[in-house]
């Protein structure tokens, strides 16, 4: 299974939370995550983890007055986050699970756009 995903900076909505006082939760809007279920490599730029030890990646928009829009990536094994990764531009997750067997993160290149 190939599949590419282009994340797009200005087209994301930033990270917010709801609180729901009835049942006393904490939503969090605004975040993509990814559950892997397989035991796959990923790299994160020049940053590579051995299959088996990231189970869940999430993805969302922060807006701050020195980074300026930017992209958190975050490596979760289990529960546990073990890895942030920030992107001040738009983002690939390119997943090549059978082929591969990698889940490559990258900064989008003009290439990228044409498809």
């Amino acid at each position: 299974m190939k599949q590419k995903k282009i994340f797009k900076i200005d087209e994301m909505k930033c990270k917010e939370y709801q609180i729901d006082d009835k049942n006393r939760n904490i939503n969090t809007l605004n975040v993509h995550e990814i559950n892997i279920y397989d035991k796959v490599n990923v790299l994160v730029g020049s940053i590579s983890f051995y299959e088996g030890i990231i189970s869940k990646i999430t993805i969302h928009k922060y807006k701050s007055e020195y980074l300026g829009d930017s992209l958190f990536v975050e490596l979760y094994m289990g529960n546990v986050k073990v890895a942030t990764s920030i992107f001040n531009s738009d983002i690939i997750v390119d997943l090549n699970i059978n082929s591969s067997r990698d889940i490559c993160i990258r900064e989008a290149k003009n290439y990228d756009y044409d498809n």
